[in-house]
């Protein structure tokens, strides 16, 4: 049902793109240049929807493979509203003043816009209309990141309480790029103190036995952006979260019953532990009106040849008219995107599930063991 859940998408950009073009009678490329750009004299400022337009002093993007940096291409041209648009700092300037002072569109408007969404059930999400909203240092703020597969990456970022904004831009796609952004914010906004004395919850005690029951492996995978994984791990009579290769993330205080606290760096959280069916799980819940995470305990799976084998085959959604191939070649199960235009290898995640980048598969088995179907991002793909 829409408005259920939230789920970020670039289709959603596209689509919105082309319900503009629809209603105004030209092209987007068009539309946001006279009504958007050119109003606010973003003179440095263009939508580029064609890899054979020359745009002067424009950088190329760079990928880094094995310490090598490579130009990158930028396919994302045939579909427009997802991050065609070239600038500069100095025009991005221009933009956060009128996102501060509604020059073009209405207060109302605005407003509108820095509001979190609420879904059906009335949970606020960190998400308005086009926009995140972050706590940093204990201030609120509100942005968004712009990354592409053409090799570039973009962060903007406003704090209204501080009046300050920030804006980073580099034409390469480095994984640490977000934290390098905070580092230069930290220069800036030191940790508002009086927004984290609030925090305080009664430790109580539990035994060594007590704690040693919340022990596991445990999964969070919403898509590929936001797939977390960790181990609880009882370390003399503490709790810990553990990466998978056994960093310390944080410690877990007991608070109350299957209840921690879960203290990282500015991150304020709660982990509830529930034990259903024989199967652990927790919620870690921010709270900041989002819908919490749920983690499930999981095996780590190596799935053998054979079984791989039995996930081969042409799958399909009847509702949206869509195909999948899974073929197997030379031990590796390939998952092949559309009209067999390129493929991935799919890994072992747990015995259910298989991933590919962005999403899991999970594949159902009927009363005989035979793979079915599979679920992907919530659609079910039939075994012909």
């Amino acid at each position: 049902m829409p408005g259920d859940h939230f789920y970020y998408s670039n289709a959603n950009y596209i689509l919105l793109a082309s319900i503009i073009e629809k209603v105004s009678g030209v092209s987007f490329s068009d539309y946001v240049q006279k009504n958007i750009f050119k109003p606010l004299k973003m003179e440095q400022t263009i939508l580029n929807n064609s890899i054979y337009k020359t745009v002067k002093n424009r950088a190329i993007g760079y990928t880094e493979v094995e310490g090598q940096y490579y130009k990158t291409s930028f396919p994302a041209l045939t579909y427009k509203g997802d991050g065609q648009i070239l600038t500069s700092p100095r025009d991005m300037f221009k933009w956060h003043q009128n996102l501060k002072n509604a020059t073009i569109g209405s207060p109302e408007l605005w407003r509108k816009m820095h509001e979190k969404a609420l879904l059906n059930d009335g949970t606020t999400i960190n998400y308005g209309l086009g926009v995140e909203f972050e706590t940093h240092n204990g201030y609120n703020a509100v942005g968004f990141d712009g990354m592409s597969v053409g090799g570039f990456v973009s962060k903007y970022l406003y704090f209204p309480e501080l009046d300050l904004a920030f804006f980073t831009t580099q034409n390469t796609f480095d994984d640490d790029f977000r934290e390098r952004f905070f580092q230069l914010v930290d220069f800036y906004i030191p940790h508002n103190k009086s927004n984290q004395d609030n925090w305080k919850y009664n430790e109580v005690k539990l035994s060594s036995s007590e704690l040693k029951k919340y022990e596991g492996t445990y999964l969070y995978y919403y898509n590929d952006d936001d797939r977390k994984a960790n181990s609880i791990t009882l370390k003399g009579n503490t709790l810990y979260a553990l990466t998978l290769e056994g960093d310390v993330i944080a410690e877990l205080k007991p608070i109350g019953h299957h209840k921690f606290t879960f203290l990282m760096g500015d991150s304020r959280a709660i982990v509830q532990f529930s034990f259903k069916n024989d199967k652990k799980q927790y919620t870690y819940d921010e709270l900041e009106n989002t819908t919490p995470w749920l983690f499930e305990e999981f095996q780590s799976y190596k799935h053998s040849k054979k079984v791989l084998k039995e996930f081969e085959g042409q799958y399909f959604n009847k509702d949206f008219q869509i195909s999948k191939k899974l073929q197997m070649e030379d031990g590796i199960l390939y998952f092949y995107y559309r009209n067999g235009s390129r493929r991935v290898a799919m890994t072992s995640l747990s015995k259910e599930l298989m991933e590919i980048p962005i999403s899991p598969i999970k594949f159902l088995r009927n009363e005989k063991n035979q793979v079915i179907s599979f679920i992907l991002m919530g659609i079910v793909f039939e075994k012909l």
